[in-house]
């Protein structure tokens, strides 16, 4: 239990935003990347700016300056930056690096980042672009003066909003009144034993929270089925599993490339195994990522999940379990005949003759699945795989789940 508690807190982030700012200590070593652009873009008369983005296009307007500065020589200190262009996520990249000196900004980390924000107020149209179809500002194409005036009742009249501007949103205001002061007045009712707070963060950001419900009692024979499941399971890591499972089955082979539907890469099925576990116990990349081994760099795993792992590949690998496990020959008896008559599986199907004559295979899944013991898996998996996957090693409540 120790064990297993330890190795949860080494994967599982400190809190939420922790692997937010991991995401982006590895963005700031992209700085070279984007580098040769800074100049272009940082001059650029092309980009404008409403209210919103106005301090935005000015931190991108002294990026050239940034890039042409020899840090090593006069580092950046924190009041030469605009300290509102960084959200919390890049604080500590941008002012935390441990390997400048004390008090000294990172200027590959905030270059990034004020990029990163110029992106979003491309998105917002609060930076745009000019001239451009896609980046322009949605504001110069508004009606005004006499052309408003032409369309203005018949414009209204078709989004229902015939009364004026003034009184709409007042209406607004009155309905989200209504809909806060009975749950405030529920609250101060309940008191300290209410079982919901409001509460305001330091960013001024108000957040509902809800306390955990306590456990319901279990029944003797859901405690008893969970206890034999349990010693039932194998003792053996989630990365083991999957790559003993794509032994039998080949379902890690359906993640196949977005262009061409075939698979060059090398140890694929690792990076497709680190990716898998990340996502299903949502841990993120950063637990799984390994610098030293060529599958499991962020750069590759990145890739992968953008064009291996899709919605079509996915299905595919689930198709390829569900065939493997009706090979099984328990599977064939589990229905014992009560399958509904609008589902027809054919000779294969568990109600048809085949499945009225016991037989059993000597190879492939059904003949590791049905007549293994845990003690069998768990030696076939741990002599077979060497994984350099991060182990997961999985608690009771998702066994019983």
């Amino acid at each position: 239990m120790m064990s297993a508690t330890a190795t949860v807190v080494a994967l599982v982030p400190q809190d939420e935003d922790s692997a937010e700012t991991a995401t982006r200590s590895a963005l700031a070593t992209r700085y070279n990347t984007v580098k040769p652009f800074l100049a272009l873009l940082g001059e650029s008369k092309a980009l404008s700016a409403a209210t919103g983005g106005a301090r935005v296009l000015a931190g991108v307007r002294g990026l050239p300056a940034l890039a042409r500065r020899k840090v090593s020589v006069k580092p950046l200190l924190p009041r030469e930056v605009d300290d509102k262009l960084v959200p919390p996520a890049w604080r500590e990249a941008v002012y935390a690096n441990p390997d400048l000196p004390q008090g000294a900004v990172d200027r590959d980390a905030y270059v990034v980042c004020v990029l990163e924000q110029l992106h979003r107020a491309l998105n917002r149209r609060d930076v745009f672009a000019s001239p451009s179809h896609r980046w322009s500002d949605p504001r110069a194409r508004l009606l005004d003066g006499a052309e408003w005036e032409a369309v203005r009742e018949d414009v209204l009249a078709g989004l229902s909003l015939d009364m004026p501007v003034e009184e709409h949103l007042a209406e607004l205001v009155r309905g989200l009144d209504a809909g806060w002061k009975p749950l405030a007045e529920r609250l101060a009712e309940a008191g300290p034993s209410a079982r919901v707070s409001i509460e305001t963060t330091d960013s001024g950001r108000v957040r509902l929270n809800v306390d955990k419900l306590g456990a319901l009692g279990e029944p003797q024979s859901l405690a008893w089925l969970c206890g034999r499941v349990e010693k039932m399971l194998p003792k053996i890591d989630l990365p083991d599993l999957l790559f003993e499972v794509h032994a039998w089955t080949g379902f890690l082979d359906a993640f196949v490339h977005l262009g061409d539907g075939t698979t060059r890469m090398k140890d694929l099925v690792t990076s497709a195994v680190a990716l898998l576990v990340s996502e299903a116990c949502n841990i993120g990349l950063t637990s799984v990522v390994n610098p030293n081994y060529e599958a499991l760099t962020r750069s590759r795993l990145v890739h992968v999940d953008q064009y291996y792992l899709r919605a079509h590949t996915i299905a595919a690998a689930n198709a390829k379990l569900i065939s493997a496990q009706a090979e099984v020959p328990i599977v064939r008896f589990w229905v014992k005949g009560c399958s509904p008559p609008w589902m027809d599986f054919g000779s294969s199907s568990p109600c048809g003759p085949s499945a009225r004559r016991p037989h059993r295979s000597t190879s492939g899944p059904s003949a590791a699945l049905p007549g293994s013991t845990p003690s069998t898996t768990r030696s076939r998996a741990s002599g077979r795989w060497s994984c350099p996957v991060p182990r997961v090693t999985p608690c009771t409540s998702w066994t019983r789940c």
